[in-house]
């Protein structure tokens, strides 16, 4: 038999940050969808625990870097009986909620070139007095 030699296709650089630039853009659109139909349970929540003085979530962001999510929903959506009860899974795994972190790497790529700067991720703003308090997540 006769020996085909097989390569596989190039993909450049720019082709992989395009594929994840629009992997990032349909979790962020999953979690805009999912956060829409957690709403009306979430509100139930919120106005059951504000009656009973219980736990209400004013506001709440999830950021990485330039970029954030506003978790509002998801996290009132997750009260029960005035706790907060959360999956034992990363954030960016749980309804409502997308890897922020990725879509900042994204975006430092465009701006910077790849030259590999990431941002430190964490909550912010999760419990304050008045919504005012609060760092504004763009949409």
């Amino acid at each position: 038999g006769e020996m085909v030699e097989r390569t596989r296709p190039h993909v450049s650089s720019e082709m992989k940050r395009e594929g994840k630039r629009l992997t990032v853009a349909k979790s962020r659109r999953d979690a805009e969808q999912q956060i829409s139909l957690m709403k009306k349970k979430a509100e139930s929540n919120r106005r059951s625990e504000d009656s009973k003085g219980g736990l209400v979530i004013v506001k709440a962001t999830y950021s990485v870097g330039e970029c954030c999510l506003d978790v509002t929903v998801p996290l009132q959506f997750w009260v029960t009986e005035s706790l907060l009860k959360l999956a034992s899974s990363s954030f960016g795994n749980m309804l409502g909620f997308y890897d922020v972190a990725a879509e900042n790497q994204n975006k430092m790529n465009s701006l910077e070139k790849g030259n590999g700067i990431r941002g430190e991720g964490g909550w912010r703003d999760l419990f304050v007095k008045s919504p005012e308090e609060s760092t504004t997540c763009g949409g």
